[in-house]
């Protein structure tokens, strides 16, 4: 597992800051991505997220092409 931090990265779904891990799955060749933190940059700045919410799991999902094409892994 290899943590990782992004300080601001425009998304297809807008700005956003996020903290977490990546790791492989041997069996399958693919990358994992476990987000820990996750923030949006709302109007009045940067708004923190509940992960565990439906709505960010969702966001999470559609955001893991793009963090791991970021993390070039």
């Amino acid at each position: 597992m290899n943590d990782f931090s992004i300080s601001r990265l425009n998304t297809s779904l807008g700005i956003v800051k996020l903290k977490g891990t990546s790791s492989l799955n041997e069996q399958t060749n693919q990358h994992r991505i476990t987000v820990s933190q996750l923030e949006i940059m709302g109007s009045d700045g940067w708004v923190e997220l509940d992960i565990y919410h439906p709505n960010s799991q969702k966001m999470i999902k559609q955001l893991e092409a793009e963090v791991t094409a970021h993390l070039s892994i």
